[in-house]
């Protein structure tokens, strides 16, 4: 694993944690080890070091496209910022962004950050953990 994702790493270690056995999340996802949810179902476990591996691997992937959906030079710390946003939210979401959409405008970083802030909801409802989640993001971005 690349160092470069550390931060983003951190993150995502901090807000999801890790749970070795199948469970249904907040709004319903069968999810696994550090928030994983593609191909999740109920009665799934693993190991440790293959939650581990799965993120990595996830990481990395996230890392690619965002890469190819951003339009100008970003730093490390702006990738791994996204990079957590996209692990929660999805690249899908993060692609129909206003956030995505002021990278590539080449918007002062601050109100780029502050799209971050937007998505402190799952099924409608405001997290606490997701506000401080987004918080961190938008930090993260900013250095």
């Amino acid at each position: 694993m690349n160092d470069r994702f550390n931060p983003a790493l951190d993150l995502i270690m901090k807000y999801e944690g890790c749970r070795l056995k199948a469970y249904q999340d907040v709004v319903g996802v069968w999810t696994l080890g550090w928030g994983i949810t593609e191909g999740i179902a109920p009665g799934m476990e693993i190991t440790q070091e293959q939650a581990d591996m799965m993120l990595f691997v996830d990481v990395e992937k996230r890392a690619l496209k965002i890469l190819q959906m951003v339009e100008h030079v970003i730093n490390d710390n702006q990738l791994c910022a996204l990079i957590s946003f996209a692990y929660k939210v999805g690249i899908g979401a993060l692609y129909r962004s206003t956030l995505l959409h002021y990278i590539n405008e080449n918007m002062p970083k601050e109100e780029v950050a502050a799209q971050f802030l937007r998505w402190d909801k799952a099924g409608g409802r405001v997290y606490a953990g997701l506000t401080r989640r987004r918080k961190e993001e938008s930090e993260l971005y900013l250095s």
